[in-house]
């Protein structure tokens, strides 16, 4: 994050590898990650244990039409993650594409999110509850309600958990279970 916002605001493009309309790639210095969260003995496996988890991870886009049909798009987050110690142990090369780091330019509006925390969570469902909770976390109040909350979760579809006590019980349950086991 820290790398795009510096070169969206002309501090610094000494990270950016390369930059077009449709992807940036980054070099993200691997002594800026959090100390804690990988272990140095063991940091090439714990690098490429998170950027597996992270290359599996979407962004689906869904809008019901004034004609009953559904627009869609899955963007995938980090098509391309890689490290390789041989040729640059300090660096990890992260591909973004421009759909995805654009919603990072308004600083302002945009949380910072826990990239390993999410590579470990089981389901689709926890993700985007947690991408809910972070974004309220400066909040002093945050209410939604039902219908919005089936929405932004992805299951406004037909049918799909209509009802309270099933959404609950097979959606929010297992996804705060989920998050509050890391």
């Amino acid at each position: 994050y820290n790398v795009i916002k510096d070169f969206y605001i002309s501090r610094s493009d000494e990270n950016i590898k390369g930059f077009s309309s449709e992807s940036i790639l980054l070099n993200l210095p691997v002594n800026k990650l959090d100390k804690t969260l990988f272990k140095k003995s063991q940091l090439s496996r714990d690098l490429m244990n998170a950027s597996e988890g992270l290359s599996k991870k979407q962004i689906v886009l869904k809008t019901l039409k004034d004609d009953g049909q559904w627009g869609f798009r899955f963007i995938s987050m980090f098509p391309d993650i890689g490290y390789d110690p041989s040729t640059d142990k300090n660096n990890m090369i992260v591909k973004i594409p421009s759909s995805i780091y654009e919603q990072m330019v308004p600083i302002e509006s945009y949380c910072q999110l826990d990239l390993k925390l999410l590579s470990v969570f089981g389901s689709g469902n926890t993700i985007r509850l947690y991408e809910i909770f972070k974004s309220y976390a400066f909040k002093k109040l945050f209410s939604i309600d039902f219908n919005e909350l089936r929405k932004l979760l992805g299951f406004f579809n037909e049918g799909s958990y209509q009802e309270w006590k099933h959404f609950n019980a097979k959606v929010l349950k297992p996804a705060v279970k989920d998050i509050n086991s890391h």
